[in-house]
């Protein structure tokens, strides 16, 4: 079994109102396995990084119920089973962006591709980076990006290509928000 992870960024928030609210969405979801104290937070300039458990499974619902408790922008970020990475976006309560680069992992359905498509410019726009900064992260990994030899970062100064699911800490790094920073909270 792979590596399952979740992190979430919180634009401009306030660790002890986020850990509380985080308590409180442990106490009335409780099969997302959410452990707020075993959680690990680490303030940045703009805004709160949260490591979750191991085990908790809130993704999607999670970060909408944190989004909408704390009335802020939340990016909740994840990878799944070693296999790929994704994300979904929340403002003003409600989910407004997703992403996956293999949409179709669990059904090669035309309206999971479209709906995981990811928007680069809501990402830009809600964490005030370049479009140009971020966008080649938010691609779907195709047979060509997959089955070639010399797999490519997104941007020049990454640590991970295409069809690592780490791409995800060298996306965190340019929002602003270095995912080893958690690790070493």
């Amino acid at each position: 079994m792979g590596l399952f992870l979740q992190t979430a960024i919180v634009k401009d928030g306030d660790m002890g109102r986020i850990q509380s609210c985080l308590s409180e969405i442990a106490r009335e979801y409780p099969d997302m396995n959410l452990n707020a104290q075993e959680c690990v937070y680490h303030p940045y300039d703009r805004g709160v990084g949260i490591l979750f458990n191991d085990h908790a499974a809130g993704f999607d619902p999670l970060a909408e119920a944190l989004c909408a408790k704390l009335n802020a922008t939340v990016l909740m970020l994840y990878i799944y089973d070693d296999d790929f990475w994704g994300y979904f976006l929340c403002e003003n309560g409600r989910e407004i962006d997703r992403f996956s680069p293999l949409p179709d992992y669990f059904d090669e359905d035309e309206e999971a591709v479209a709906r995981y498509a990811g928007t680069p410019g809501q990402i830009a726009r809600c964490f005030d980076v370049a479009e140009e900064e971020i966008s080649r992260y938010i691609v779907r990994w195709s047979g060509d990006i997959l089955d070639s030899d010399a797999c490519e970062t997104a941007y020049e100064d990454d640590e991970s290509t295409y069809g690592d699911c780490w791409q995800m800490a060298d996306f965190m790094r340019k929002l602003g928000f270095p995912f080893d920073a958690l690790e070493q909270a």
